[in-house]
């Protein structure tokens, strides 16, 4: 899709939303600002009733999907992860469970970057509900996401809870205005093309296959 956009010359935009919400817009900002200092651990994990709501249709079909929960969902997650902090994976290390399901539905997984921080990956698609969180840990404090709520902790500080900034436009408007030469794209194919990259050496480390999956 890449190739294709860029032989057409047409715009290729991925819809990943959380490039367009407050909480994710400030996370992004405070960590690139240097609030908490250079980043040494990130942790990211989701929650959901995936297997039950996806049980029978295309999306536990490995040959259409491509995987299971984590290429799905989670897809979402690895893009927070890659996209508020920067880093670059260099190693992975990742425990799968299927749950009964053609495809994978829990995967725990931890990630070393070049940069030096170390991350934990928790997709866990047999689940009550939906739940996100994330734990970002610096030299000089952390930033606590828990379903929507954010929380900045500094070192001998109080605890800070700070006011989000304003959407201003989102993945569909967004996409509109680029077509429209407003501004430039703001989720590229090529960001994209990290997200699935990563999602593929995690796959790789478990020595799984999803179209050859049992």
């Amino acid at each position: 899709m890449i190739a294709a956009a860029e032989q057409t010359g047409k715009i290729l935009q991925v819809s990943y939303q959380r490039h367009f919400q407050p909480e994710f817009l400030l996370i992004r900002s405070a960590i690139s600002e240097g609030m908490i200092g250079k980043l040494t651990s990130v942790t990211a994990s989701l929650y959901q009733n995936w297997k039950q709501g996806t049980t029978g249709l295309w999306r536990q079909v490995p040959e259409l999907s491509g995987g299971g929960m984590l290429m799905d969902s989670g897809s979402h997650i690895l893009d927070v992860l890659l996209w508020t902090t920067g880093l670059t994976p260099v190693e992975v290390k990742t425990q799968l469970q299927q749950q009964g399901s053609p495809v994978e539905i829990d995967s725990f997984t931890s990630i070393r970057f070049a940069e030096g921080a170390i991350a934990g990956l928790n997709i866990v698609g047999f689940a009550p509900c939906w739940h996100e969180t994330y734990v970002f840990c610096g030299e000089e404090g952390g930033i606590f996401f828990d379903n929507g709520k954010i929380t900045i902790r500094r070192m001998r500080q109080e605890p800070i809870v700070p006011e989000l900034p304003t959407q201003t436009t989102n993945q569909d408007k967004s996409f509109i205005d680029a077509i429209r030469g407003r501004h430039e794209v703001m989720v590229p194919g090529t960001f994209a093309l990290k997200v699935v990259q990563l999602t593929e050496m995690i796959y790789q480390a478990a020595n799984y296959h999803p179209s050859k999956a049992t």
